[in-house]
C-alpha cells in the first residue's frame, strides 16, 4: 500500500509542476507582449 501512495504522490507532484510551468509560460508571454508594445510605442514617439 505504501508503494501505491508513493507513486500517487509522484504523479501529483508531476501534475503540479506541469501546471506551474504552464502558468509561467502564460505570464512570460503576457510580459513579453507588454514589453514589445511599450518598446514599439517608444520607437514611434522618437521617430516622429
Amino acid at each position: 500500500m505504501n508503494e501505491i501512495a508513493s507513486k500517487e504522490n509522484i504523479l501529483l507532484v508531476k501534475k503540479d509542476l506541469f501546471l506551474v510551468k504552464a502558468d509561467m509560460i502564460k505570464w512570460m508571454f503576457i510580459f513579453w507582449a507588454g514589453q514589445v508594445s511599450v518598446t514599439l510605442g517608444l520607437i514611434l514617439v522618437v521617430v516622429r
